[in-house]
C-alpha cells in the first residue's frame, strides 16, 4: 500500500508540472517521496542529504519548498484524485508536516497520512460498480486531467482572481474594453481624416483579444468557460475554484483560483452496454444555450448530462 501511495504522489507531481518552479525542485520532491517510501518520516535535518546535490540549499529553503508542495496538492486535491489511473486507493495520501521546536528529538518532520476528501468530493468512484445490485444510468462521474498548456491570458489574469476586489477591478476593465473598442473602431471609420494604417492594427488587436476577453468575462461571471482553441483538446475548460480552507463563509469575500483542465466522463449507459470509457465530453448545450453540459460521443442526442464543477458529477437531462 505504501508503494501505491508514493506512486500516486509522484503522478501528482506531473499534474503540478506547469506550476513547478524548477527541475531542481521537482527532483527534490521525487527524492523526498522515495525517502518516505522506505521510512515513516522525513526529518528537517535529512533534507540536505535527501536533495543529493553538490550545492545543497539551506534546510529552511527545502522546508519552504515542501510547504509549497503541500499547499498545491491540497488546492488541487479534487482534480488530482479524479485524474488518477489506479482506483485501488480509497483515501488520499496527503503529505503532512509536524512542526517542531528545533530541539533534539523534537524537530520538524514530514510524513504521509491517508485522508478522506471533503464532503464536496465523495468517493463513489472508489467502489467497484459490480458490487452494486443496481446500476445507476442517470448519473455520470467526471474525471479531470491537467492541461499540458494553459492559455497565456489565463496565466496572466490568474493573480487577479485571488481577491474579490481584484476580480471586480479586472471585470470592470474588461467590460469597458469589450464595449468601448468596437465603438471606437466604428467611430474611426466615419471620422474625418480616417487612417487605414491606424485602424487595421487596432482591429487586428481587437480580433485577437476578443475570445480571450470573452473567456475571462465568462469565467468571472459564470465561474467556468470552455477553452475552444485549436491547440487545446476537446472538453478543455477553465474553472474558477474556491481556494482550499477559505477564511470566511461569505461568498463575496472568498479567495478563488483558476484551474485549466480537460474533463471527461464515463457514460453510465454506453459503459454498461458497450464497455466504452470516457465517452462523455463537455460542450455547450446548443448555439442559443450557453449552458455547459456533458454529451456522450456515442449517443449525443439522448445521452446528455448536467455538469457540476464542485461535485464533479452530473445527472441525465430529460427533455
Amino acid at each position: 500500500m505504501k508503494d501505491k501511495q508514493i506512486s500516486f504522489l509522484i503522478d501528482a507531481l506531473d499534474f503540478l508540472d506547469e506550476v513547478m518552479r524548477s527541475e531542481e525542485q521537482r527532483l527534490f520532491f521525487v527524492a523526498c517521496l522515495l525517502h518516505l517510501s522506505d521510512n515513516e518520516q522525513l526529518l528537517r535535518t535529512q533534507l540536505s542529504d535527501v536533495a543529493n546535490t553538490s550545492r545543497p540549499r539551506d534546510p529552511k529553503t527545502y522546508v519552504n519548498w515542501l510547504d509549497w508542495l503541500i499547499k498545491k496538492i491540497n488546492d488541487n486535491k479534487k482534480f488530482i484524485w479524479e485524474s488518477r489511473e489506479s482506483k485501488e486507493l480509497t483515501l488520499f495520501p496527503m503529505i503532512k508536516k509536524q512542526s517542531g521546536s528545533g530541539g533534539s528529538g523534537n524537530e520538524t518532520a514530514f510524513y504521509i497520512e491517508p485522508v478522506s476528501l471533503d464532503a464536496n468530493n465523495p468517493k463513489q468512484g472508489d467502489t467497484d460498480s459490480s458490487t452494486s445490485s443496481t446500476i445507476d444510468f442517470s448519473t455520470v462521474r467526471y474525471q479531470a486531467k491537467k492541461l499540458k498548456r494553459t492559455p497565456w491570458y489565463l496565466t496572466a489574469c490568474s493573480p487577479f482572481f485571488e481577491k474579490t476586489r481584484n476580480r471586480q477591478f479586472l471585470l470592470i476593465v474588461l467590460i469597458l474594453y469589450f464595449i468601448a473598442m468596437p465603438i471606437y473602431l466604428g467611430w474611426m471609420l466615419v471620422k474625418p481624416g480616417f487612417s487605414i494604417y491606424l485602424w487595421v492594427p487596432l482591429f487586428i488587436i481587437y480580433y485577437i483579444t476578443f475570445m480571450p476577453v470573452k473567456n475571462i468575462l465568462s469565467v468571472s461571471t459564470r465561474k467556468m468557460t470552455l477553452l475552444e482553441h485549436i491547440f487545446q483538446p476537446l472538453s478543455s475548460i477553465c474553472l474558477s475554484e474556491v481556494s482550499a480552507s477559505p477564511n470566511t463563509k461569505k461568498i463575496t469575500d472568498i479567495s478563488r483560483r483558476l484551474s485549466s483542465v480537460q474533463i471527461e466522463g464515463k457514460c453510465p449507459i454506453c459503459a454498461n452496454v458497450y464497455g466504452f470509457e470516457n465517452s462523455v465530453i463537455l460542450e455547450k448545450q446548443s448555439i442559443f444555450k450557453s449552458r455547459i453540459i456533458g454529451r456522450c460521443l456515442n449517443n449525443p442526442q439522448e445521452h446528455q448530462f448536467t455538469f457540476d464543477k464542485d461535485l464533479m458529477s452530473g445527472t441525465k437531462l430529460f427533455r
